[in-house]
């Protein structure tokens, strides 16, 4: 818990009266002989008063189940913040199971520390915490833009191009959280995201982490957890991890589009858990991506949308979490980089089916930070990554086809003199054009070298492709592991190296089957003729095969907020939590 010294404290009755004391009994301990003294509890640690820096304002909303939010001024400057004022004693009052009690408090410490890392423009800042024996402040910035849930109440729906937007920052502070920081919110929803200002074009700020969690990945959660309507479905069975934070954001985004929740029961016929189960078994049966009549888990046909958006929704509430978009996938889905669809929805269209255009396909493709940090994962001297990804190109074009196309038309914009191959030259004119982050020369060179799998100074579309299918595959455990399963012929937990060469053989990736055989043999660390799940993951996972440092070097600017994990300085003596207690559950 923490390192503070214990101190006894006195556990009053619920209306804090002082009682008469008996003979014989300790001061303040009243007549009461089934209470007794309980050892202060510290969420974080004791810290100056709250009232030495800060002055309440006035409330803000309805007292929740642990304390209350008041609008504050610090005195210094007079700049304004939110305050959680939380009531320790209420962790007794409302449950006085200790385990159950050490749980609660458990969860506020991740909480804290969760909130202490995270720094990006759109997940709210916490500015300082406070504490003393019976109470726990949270200051935060504040947020006077009221609910997502308020504005679509307002709204009733919101068109595609303001739908868009909101998705997108909601998508990059997951990028942000998932891919920099391990956490998993596990309750979004439309409640739990705020507006900086009034104005329709204010940043969102996600808020409220009691239920997040740091996850490694190769590792996965259990407790059910979660609003229902917003709960993916592996949620409900027991193992999840961080796609469960995308699937939310399908169904946050149908019911931004649509006004209603696609997985919804009759509150008149259930209530309560029945309610909760009801729910919980309509998602479980799984989101039908067409449109129908009527109203449920599918596409309204009364309600127009786009093909566009129908085609990310349809990727983010996919029960198959290895087909599932990551946050990083969603953010090049071309309804995100179009701000919406390329044309306004037609419900005549829709609701004859006359169209089956191809919405994947972007007129303009650029070249993104997120295209860049594929080319900056694969660039490195572990070979095997390219023997493998080699062998799953199809699987990504028949996943990704939007993603392949737009490779090629972005290949093709900085291949500026035609012949099929991007040189040095161009290949550095078109990283330096990238506004969102500083490349200098010496980094691009670095890049151009370990793309260049084949030593010849220029870079053909196959050693292109391979950066964006090796982050395909690496960016889900569900897709690493089906592709060691794919290897593994005989099923027995192991890819044997004359297998793999037999299939290098057949296929003949790229017309360079010689070149991927002397490859295989680097990825068998003990060298005893299998490669075993171990020894594919140090080839190909994130986790064991980092992006190289100079990526992180250059992000200090990028406009998805990079930022080093620094403690937040309060000034009032709190020191943030080690990171080990960020894994606590």
């Amino acid at each position: 818990m923490s390192t503070q010294p214990d101190e006894e404290e006195d556990i009053q009755p619920e209306d804090n009266k002082t009682l008469p004391n008996n003979p014989g009994m300790k001061p303040q301990m009243g007549n009461n002989p089934g209470m007794k003294r309980l050892k202060t509890v510290w969420v974080t640690q004791k810290t100056v008063p709250f009232d030495d820096d800060y002055e309440k304002v006035q409330q803000i909303g309805e007292p929740g189940q642990f304390g209350k939010a008041f609008r504050c001024k610090r005195k210094k400057d007079g700049s304004l913040f939110a305050v959680k004022e939380i009531s320790k004693a209420r962790f007794y009052r409302l449950d006085r199971s200790a385990q159950r009690r050490q749980a609660l408090l458990v969860a506020m410490q991740g909480e804290i520390a969760i909130m202490r890392r995270l720094k990006h423009k759109y997940i709210v800042a916490m500015e300082s915490v406070y504490e003393d024996k019976h109470t726990l402040w949270i200051v935060m910035e504040e947020c006077k833009g009221g609910e997502l849930f308020d504005r679509i109440r307002k709204k009733q729906r919101y068109n595609e191009p303001e739908a868009s937007s909101i998705i997108r920052m909601l998508c990059e502070a997951l990028y942000y959280m998932h891919e920099y920081h391990n956490v998993v919110h596990c309750d979004l929803k439309p409640d739990n995201i705020l507006f900086l200002t009034e104005e329709e074009t204010s940043p969102l700020k996600i808020i409220d982490f009691g239920m997040s969690r740091v996850l490694p990945r190769l590792q996965s959660l259990r407790d059910l957890c979660g609003t229902p309507y917003y709960t993916a479905p592996e949620i409900i069975q027991g193992n999840f991890s961080h796609s469960a934070d995308m699937w939310s954001v399908g169904v946050i985004m149908f019911v931004m589009l649509f006004g209603f929740p696609p997985f919804y029961v009759d509150p008149n016929r259930y209530y309560g858990q029945k309610e909760a189960d009801a729910i919980y078994a309509l998602i479980q049966k799984g989101f039908f991506p067409e449109v129908r009549k009527g109203y449920g888990p599918w596409f309204p046909r009364k309600i127009a949308s786009s093909e566009e958006a129908r085609d990310l929704m349809s990727k983010l509430m996919e029960s198959d979490r290895g087909k599932r978009l990551s946050a990083k996938e969603a953010l090049q889905h071309p309804w995100i980089t179009n701000g919406g669809p390329k044309q306004k929805p037609n419900p005549l269209v829709q609701i004859k089916n006359l169209v089956k255009s191809d919405p994947n396909i972007e007129e303009d493709p650029k070249l993104t930070v997120e295209t860049l940090q594929e080319f900056a994962r694969f660039a490195d001297n572990r070979r095997f990554k390219f023997a493998i990804t080699a062998l799953f190109r199809d699987k990504f074009q028949e996943m990704r086809p939007q993603h392949f196309q737009n490779l090629k038309k972005l290949f093709k914009q900085m291949d500026l003199d035609g012949n099929g191959k991007i040189s040095y030259q161009e290949f550095e004119q078109g990283m330096l054009n990238l506004t969102d982050v500083n490349l200098n020369k010496q980094q691009i060179s670095k890049m151009f070298k370990d793309l260049d799998v084949n030593k010849m100074g220029e870079i053909a579309f196959e050693e292109f492709l391979n950066a964006a299918v090796h982050d395909y595959l690496v960016a889900s455990d569900e897709r690493l592991y089906y592709c060691f399963r794919e290897l593994d012929d005989d099923e027995d937990g192991k890819i044997r190296t004359a297998q793999l060469k037999q299939k290098i053989k057949e296929l003949n990736p790229y017309n360079q089957a010689d070149e991927l055989l002397k490859i295989v043999d680097e990825a068998d660390l003990d060298h005893n003729g299998f490669i075993d799940y171990e020894e594919f993951l140090r080839s190909l996972h994130p986790n064991f095969d980092d992006t190289p440092k100079w990526f992180w070097e250059i992000q200090k600017d990028v406009v998805i907020n990079k930022d080093k994990d620094k403690p937040n300085d309060n000034n009032n003596g709190n020191k943030p939590n080690n990171d080990e207690d960020d894994n606590k559950e």
